[in-house]
């Protein structure tokens, strides 16, 4: 074979080996041979796409994008595009496969998830009706098309919803989400009882299908402070200057409102969640859920930082100061500490009951948050995350701010100046009208943050109080 086929052949070996950093480093030597090769570059995406490097992946998939597409195709380059943050590029790749697919209901769905993100509701709720008709058994369309939908006495929504439930057997996936999806409709409705009867059948089938182990999330956690505890205290003076701010917190626990409020400031770009420090940290310093001991020299840390900085960079070329939303932040608070002395960490807390009627209310994307799905689960999730938390409070002081949610939207005025004054930003009128932020939204909060604040949100809980625990 020659140099090409022998890194083709590297590249693939590795890749099977779970050696994706090795199996990238063979993909691009072939690719210096024969830069034109089309099915290696789709490869290279699918690596770059695993390491969650999804703005490279993306420059690779661009050519795929020119024309029509199949569909398992347009699927993977929707999903890249997403995480890219290319919400409309992703919006049109699915678009180009709806003529020739074979089963378009699952492109549609997809496209109206986009489409609630970027605010057009509309469109989105049409591209989910659609898809109904083309597979009115899928329980999982009539969840994403109730979350949109307002229900009335005798909705017609509803009486589908129900039919539908007739057919789909007991115990699956579909039945699960259309079990969510009728709690949501009985609880516009003010049926509050059947309404957590339907949703605790869901939330049950939902962790028979997908167990979760509480003790390893313990396990982890400690694992976490022990690695980190030996930080250096004074970063390096070769250290990022970049100066991110960092939004954490449990689900749902209103995240998502902060980094609108931040990210209607005209010196912030929302960035999302952009799950690029926990990646880069485990290739950089080390994993510290692991065994082998970390990588902690202020030289390592500067490294981390810039590579951080570039990454967001990448994303966002012409932002000043960006926020980053990945949820884990408040696991290794204390390494983005380290690695960008100038970042901000704000933590949203909110009501322990509010918080966990919110979670199971929710499905996450496959292998996420499988905590949600039980309420004993999620109130020991909740005390780890507290814990861990104080941890950092107590270790970096000056650097790891918290925000209560039923503060925020009780008294948003001062709560908004604060929290501004958290992320070192001059104050700006337009942090109190978040709804008015036209920017994309990419996570279940997507119909929510476009409203007024407002304490809805905040006293829901209280209808389930018994059902709660509380």
């Amino acid at each position: 074979m020659g140099q090409f086929d022998n890194a083709v052949h590297d590249a693939r070996q590795q890749a099977a080996n779970g050696d994706l950093i090795g199996a990238l480093g063979a993909a691009n030597r072939a690719l210096m041979q024969m830069p034109q090769d089309q099915n290696l570059k789709l490869f290279r995406a699918r690596l770059l796409h695993a390491l969650g490097r999804d703005t490279e992946a993306l420059a690779d998939l661009k050519p795929f994008t020119a024309g029509p597409m199949p569909a398992q195709l347009a699927l993977f380059v929707a999903e890249v595009a997403e995480h890219a943050g290319a919400l409309k590029l992703a919006e049109d790749a699915l678009g180009q496969a709806l003529p020739t697919a074979k089963k378009p209901a699952t492109l549609l769905a997809k496209r109206a998830v986009l489409r609630q993100s970027l605010g057009a509701f509309e469109a989105a709720q049409k591209d989910l009706r659609d898809a109904i008709k083309r597979s009115p058994t899928d329980g999982e369309l009539y969840r994403l098309l109730g979350s949109m939908h307002r229900f009335k006495a005798n909705d017609p929504l509803l009486k589908k919803m129900q039919q539908a439930r007739r057919k789909i057997p007991a115990g699956s996936a579909a039945s699960a989400h259309l079990e969510f999806a009728i709690s949501k409709a009985l609880d516009d409705l003010g049926d509050y009882d059947r309404s957590f009867k339907h949703l605790t059948q869901a939330n049950a089938t939902m962790r028979k299908l997908h167990p979760y182990s509480a003790q390893v999330r313990d396990d982890q956690l400690a694992r976490y402070k022990q690695a980190l505890s030996t930080l250096p205290h004074a970063p390096a003076a070769t250290a990022s200057k970049a100066a991110p701010i960092f939004v954490t917190g449990l689900p749902r626990s209103g995240t998502t409102l902060v980094e609108q409020i931040l990210s209607a400031h005209p010196d912030v770009t929302g960035g999302g969640e952009m799950a690029i420090f926990g990646g880069l940290m485990r290739e950089t310093l080390g994993d510290p859920a692991g065994d082998a001991p970390l990588d902690l020299t202020q030289e390592t840390l500067s490294k981390l930082g810039h590579a951080y900085a570039d990454a967001v960079a990448m994303r966002h070329p012409s932002a000043s100061r960006v926020t980053d939303k990945s949820i884990q932040t408040a696991s290794y608070a204390g390494a983005v500490a380290a690695a960008l002395p100038n970042a901000r960490i704000i933590v949203v807390r909110r009501n322990p009951h509010g918080n966990a009627l919110s979670l199971l209310r929710q499905v996450f994307q496959p292998g996420k948050q499988l905590f949600s799905y039980n309420l004993k689960d999620i109130l020991r999730y909740q005390r780890g995350f507290d814990d861990m938390v104080a941890f950092w409070q107590a270790t970096l002081p000056d650097r790891v701010h918290v925000v209560e949610y039923e503060t925020l939207v009780r008294e948003p005025d001062a709560t908004t100046r604060a929290l501004l004054d958290m992320a070192d930003l001059p104050w700006d009128d337009a942090c109190l009208h978040p709804e008015d932020n036209t920017r994309a939204v990419q996570t279940l909060s997507a119909v929510a943050v476009r409203k007024p604040i407002s304490t809805d949100a905040a006293d829901k809980w209280r209808r389930y109080a018994s059902h709660l625990g509380a």
